[in-house]
């Protein structure tokens, strides 16, 4: 299923960087949260429910899952084997890689849960 608008996340362990990108313009905002049930909460409630989140497989991938769910987004746990979702590897960072998984393009999606 493809989205206008798709949330991002690069998760790392202290701070996690957010993209809401759409179709056209892009990005429409950049951001960055505390990697916590709270940190999310916060960041996430400025955004439109109807817009999926996404984010890699991880240390942290389950318990977000659960709680960004139970925050009214759909969720979609990418596989990075199965999924290109980052971009330029030579332009590799947390910027960057959350650009990649809030691109609305099919082809960077892996199945969702």
């Amino acid at each position: 299923m493809e989205y206008c608008t798709t949330i991002g996340v690069d998760v790392s362990d202290r701070t996690s960087k957010i993209c809401v990108m759409t179709k056209t313009p892009g990005i429409v905002k950049e951001t960055a949260c505390a990697t916590t049930r709270v940190g999310f909460a916060d960041c996430l409630a400025k955004f439109d429910r109807g817009w999926p989140v996404v984010f890699e497989t991880g240390t942290h991938c389950r318990w977000m899952e659960s709680h960004i769910r139970s925050l009214g987004f759909r969720v979609i746990v990418a596989n990075p084997a199965k999924a290109r979702i980052s971009g330029d590897p030579t332009s590799k960072n947390d910027r960057n890689d959350a650009r990649g998984r809030a691109s609305p393009s099919p082809t960077r999606r892996s199945s969702s849960r």
